[in-house]
This record gives C-alpha cells, sequence and structure tokens, in this order.
C-alpha cells in the first residue's frame, strides 16, 4: 500500500531519500518553515521504516492482535416497532424500545424466560443507534428462539448494574452466523506501527460453516479539525475555533473478510483462511520476520535440515472412477528452515493414470 502524497499544498514535504539527509538543522534569526516541520517526521520515519523492515515483514503481527472464529454464533433481524406480529403495546408493562447498541452485552430471553442468549460484540458496521437491523448472539441455554419471531427482554434481574429498567425489542427470524473476533493489538503496515482496535467481522449470516480469507484493510487519511474538534488550539484550556492547527495522518485498519476466490488488492492483509469454518492457514498467527527471520531459517536448516514435527499421516482413497483422493493429516514441519503448519487435514484430488505397460 502507498502512502498518501504530502508532497502537495499545504503540507509540501519534499523528503527525497536520495539526497540522504538526516537532520533538519534550524537555526536563530530565520523563520522555521512548515515544510521543514513536516520533512522533519519524515526523516525519523524513514529510520523507523528501515529499521522496521529488517525486522518485521509489512503487515506481520507485532503483539496481541489474536484472530478467533465464532461458529456457535446465531443472527437475529430485530423488527423493533414494525412488527405486526408482536406489537409494542402488547410487550411487558413499564419495558422500553431497546437499541442494538443498548443490547450489546446483555442476557436476553423470549417472552416466556425459557430461552436465555448472550448479546455478542456486534461487527464495527452495526448502528449502534438503531432498534431495527441484524443483531447477534450465542445461546446459553440448550433451547432456541422461535425461528418465526417473538419479543425479546433484557432485564435487571438478568442484567444486574447494567440494566434498571427492562429492555424490550421484537424480532422476526433467525439463522446460523459465523463472525471473526480480533483482538486489540500492534501491526506493523506500511512503514508504521499500527493498532488494530477490538474488532468483529461477519463470515457468514446463513452458516456456522463457511469458506472466506479474512484479514484488515488499511487505509491512511489526513484529519483535519473539521473531522476532529480536539485539534483546535486548547492554550487556554478550551478550544479555539480560530486557531485550528496542523491536520494529522492517520492509518486506520479494519477487520473484515473476503471470498475465497476474490482477488487480494494491496490495501487487503489476509490474517487467515478458512475453508468450512476451520482455520486452515493462520497467516499472521506469529510475528512474520523479515530480514532477521531468513538468517534464523538459514541457521535452522543448516543445523538440522528439512524435518516434520510429527510425522503427517496420509490416507489415500477412491474418489471416483477416474480420480482418487489423498489426504493430509494436520502437523507442523520446517521447510528450508521455515516452519510450516497443517492446522486442519487437507484433502486433495488426483486423475488416475490411464496408461499401462
Amino acid at each position: 500500500m502507498a502512502n498518501i502524497d504530502l508532497n502537495v499544498s499545504p503540507y509540501f514535504d519534499d523528503f527525497d531519500p536520495n539526497k540522504d539527509f538526516l537532520r533538519v538543522l534550524f537555526r536563530p534569526g530565520f523563520p522555521v518553515q512548515a515544510r521543514e516541520l513536516s520533512t522533519l517526521q519524515t526523516f525519523m520515519q524513514t529510520q523507523v521504516n528501515r529499521f522496521g523492515n529488517h525486522i518485521f515483514k509489512d503487515g506481520s503481527r507485532v503483539s496481541e492482535g489474536n484472530i478467533a472464529i465464532n461458529k456457535t454464533a446465531h443472527i437475529m433481524f430485530l423488527s423493533g416497532s414494525g412488527n405486526t406480529s408482536y406489537p409494542l403495546a402488547n410487550a411487558r408493562t413499564a419495558s422500553i424500545l431497546a437499541t442494538i447498541g443498548n443490547l450489546e452485552g446483555k442476557i436476553i430471553t423470549n417472552s416466556d424466560g425459557t430461552v436465555r442468549a448472550r448479546i455478542i460484540q456486534q461487527p464495527t458496521t452495526t448502528l449502534g443507534t438503531a432498534n431495527v437491523g441484524n443483531m447477534y448472539f450465542q445461546y446459553i441455554t440448550a433451547k432456541e428462539f422461535n425461528a418465526a419471531g417473538d419479543f425479546i427482554y433484557a432485564s435487571a434481574a438478568d442484567n444486574p448494574g447494567t440494566v434498571t429498567t427492562e429492555l424490550v425489542n421484537t424480532y422476526s427470524s433467525t439463522s446460523p452466523a459465523c463472525v471473526g473476533e480480533i483482538t486489540e493489538g500492534i501491526y506493523y503496515v506500511n512503514g508504521f506501527f499500527t493498532r488494530v482496535p477490538r474488532q468483529t467481522a461477519i463470515i457468514s449470516n446463513t452458516t456456522h460453516t463457511p469458506s472466506a480469507k479474512i484479514g484488515f484493510r488499511a487505509e491512511q487519511t489526513v484529519v483535519t479539525q473539521n473531522d476532529d474538534s480536539t485539534l483546535f488550539d486548547n492554550a487556554r484550556g478550551t478550544s479555539n475555533e480560530g486557531a485550528p492547527g496542523s491536520h494529522r495522518l492517520k492509518q486506520t485498519l479494519s477487520f473484515t473478510q473476503l471470498a475465497l476466490d476474490a482477488a487480494e488488492d494491496e490495501t487487503f492483509y489476509r490474517v487467515a483462511t478458512i475453508e468450512n469454518g476451520v482455520i486452515v492457514e493462520n497467516v499472521k498467527g506469529n510475528p512474520q520476520y523479515s530480514d532477521i527471520g531468513n538468517t534464523l531459517a538459514r541457521r535452522t536448516f543448516d543445523e538440522s535440515g528439512n524435518y516434520s514435527v510429527n510425522p503427517f499421516s496420509i490416507t489415500i482413497s477412491d474418489a471416483d472412477s477416474d480420480s482418487y483422493e489423498v489426504k493430509v493429516g494436520r502437523s507442523k514441519a520446517y521447510v528450508k528452515g521455515f516452519e510450516v503448519e497443517l492446522s486442519s487435514p487437507k484433502t486433495f484430488i488426483f486423475e488416475k493414470a490411464q496408461d499401462f505397460v
């Protein structure tokens, strides 16, 4: 992914790596130029880049930022006051209409209290102030909600300390779902050690066992005082709208998914691949080291060669009259010193030889 070009008005960051400048040397009696302050930051960032690129590959996980696949999630479509089969006038007395944001993290029940579920963290794209739309949850009880619709309640008894007045909403349908979750962490992306906030992404709204590529998209933006009022000068303790101050460069990593056959552009960094709900490739499960990783791999290969930590089990069987199936079990190996892990069994189909002697 390319950086935003800052060698434009009003920044004029004209840093040129071919000139080999290392510092900006200010002098008394001479005015400081805005472009010099911008270029000074690029001098420092270039040093960080050169060191970071030696240690980490672009897109590598640095710390935390672990992923998990929730295959027990379900989705319900909240219908709010628009559900004619369950009008809010028939809801329990004194209950108030809840938004998705109100219900997030709460325990909910159906009308007769025989089904209980917890509302999980909602995807980043969810509008928390809406009382109509998709909402994701996990069952606590073995019994499930009526797929045709009902009232749902979040009571003070089920949610002590977080609910004082009973919350209510209605839903019109439910279905199995699969969501991906990433914890807060740091990834090395485009030369920056960038924070990834805790996020949830929708992988499927119809099944617990989808196939997809999951990862994040990197986007750089310039933030102005019109986007963030804290950029106004606060030298006197309050924001001075007459002194907007400098803009900020921001890089955002948004957790998302792509279909298995979808093309990956330079803004998408794949973290893992899942097939039928199982992680078959965890690309960035561990930090991906760059030059230093190559050195460690070379030393490992010199000492030990190629080897498997545990043997890969292999099963061969007929697929049909013209082909056969080879199933390779999960294990880990080191090839040319690099770790290669098969986290779930993988099946290959080969055509049977038709020639004979």
